[in-house]
């Protein structure tokens, strides 16, 4: 959410022309798969949580959203790299820049391919996914 809220925010501000570049029609197809991302990301995180609130009914209950837990962690992951990558290409230069302007996009995509090893790489994860029958 960072990184597309900082694209957002950068594309509306940056001139070239006279025009903000958000009003370029390939920067607003970028920012436009960066945010169906996160918020198809964000449902299907509300929807885990509802899950496990509501209908969490012992082992056989827990191996089925333990297979939805995995597939949503690799999602993420997924969607993490995916709009990291995105705004490092809306911010151009800045995106790669440790401090100012683009200091958090270029964290996010410096480190967003760190945060898909803890809990299990994408090859474990998917595994799980298939044997849990999703």
């Amino acid at each position: 959410r960072a990184a597309t809220r900082e694209s957002f925010t950068y594309a509306d501000q940056r001139k070239v022309f006279g025009d903000a570049i958000a009003k370029d029609s390939a920067i607003r197809e970028k920012l436009a798969h960066m945010a169906a991302e996160v918020e198809f990301l964000e449902a299907q995180l509300e929807t885990i949580t509802h899950q496990f609130s509501h209908f969490f009914w012992g082992a056989r209950a827990s191996k089925r959203l333990l297979g939805r837990c995995a597939l949503t962690k690799m999602k993420a992951t997924k969607v993490l790299e995916f709009c990291g990558m995105h705004a490092v290409h809306v911010l151009g230069a800045k995106g790669v820049t440790r401090g100012g302007r683009g200091r958090i996009v270029e964290r996010i995509f410096r480190d967003g391919p760190c945060f898909a090893i803890p809990g299990g790489t994408q090859e474990v994860l998917a595994g799980l996914c298939v044997r849990q029958g999703l």
